[in-house]
């Protein structure tokens, strides 16, 4: 009888062992499945900072274009004005 109890203490201890063991992994796994997560999005974001990257620096070429002809614009317009008042004066 004494054999018997020591027996099942020791499958007892066994199994709580082993259950320790299989909580463990499962905690692992769910570590790692949160990580697959978190990379998905830290890609996703990555790939729209980009996308947003590009957008900023194209929009920036066409301002500053859109500057380039102001200025020039403003010159020739400068020397119209001075061309015409010019020949007001005579």
């Amino acid at each position: 009888m004494i054999k018997c109890h020591k027996l099942l203490s020791e499958l007892a201890e066994q199994a709580a062992s082993r259950a320790h063991g299989l909580q463990q992994a499962g905690e692992g796994l769910r570590l790692s499945v949160n990580q697959e997560c978190q990379l998905q999005e830290i890609t996703g974001l990555r790939g729209e900072l980009e996308k947003l990257r590009t957008e900023s620096a194209q929009e920036i070429d066409l301002l500053q274009k859109n500057l380039g002809n102001q200025a020039n614009d403003k010159s020739s317009l400068e020397e119209k004005n001075k061309f015409l008042q010019e020949k007001n004066k005579k």
